[in-house]
């Protein structure tokens, strides 16, 4: 089980970063066989926390860039589409 602690100032912007490195953690074990071995191993340059924090710095804005290319909000937790993109069904 992950963790995470976000100080109480934080933005729904570094709420979904989190969550993206989070996951990123996840695909570490389970596609990579990158488990945790401790707080302290795992922070050093090559740990699993180490590497996922790099992957988020780099490929976290590349994601959001690319979502709201195609049409859909990216400032928090929950990915919905842009106004224009909503398409009232036919009432008919």
């Amino acid at each position: 089980m992950i963790q995470v602690v976000l100080k109480e100032t934080c933005s729904q912007l570094d709420m979904l970063k989190a969550l993206f490195q989070v996951n990123y953690l996840y695909w570490l074990e389970k596609n990579a066989g990158i488990e945790g071995r401790g707080t302290l191993y795992d922070c050093k340059p090559g740990g699993r926390l180490q590497i996922s924090l790099e992957y988020a710095e780099r490929e976290f804005n590349h994601v959001r860039t690319d979502g709201e290319s195609a049409g859909w909000i990216t400032d928090g937790l929950i990915a919905r589409p842009l106004p224009n993109r909503i398409q009232p069904g036919n009432t008919e």
